[in-house]
C-alpha cells in the first residue's frame, strides 16, 4: 500500500475522483429521474 502511494496513487485517485465527478455533473437528470421514479413507485405501491 505505502508502495503504491509512492508510486503516483494521488494522481489515479484524483483522476477516479475526478472522473465520477464528471459523470455525476454530466448526468444529473438521470440520478434525479431514478430518484423521482422510485418515489412514484413507492407513494403508488403505499
Amino acid at each position: 500500500m505505502k508502495r503504491k502511494r509512492e508510486k503516483g496513487s494521488p494522481y489515479r485517485d484524483k483522476a477516479q475522483s475526478s472522473k465520477p465527478k464528471v459523470r455525476n455533473y454530466k448526468t444529473p437528470s438521470r440520478s434525479r429521474i431514478e430518484m423521482d421514479r422510485e418515489e412514484i413507485e413507492r407513494g403508488e405501491s403505499t
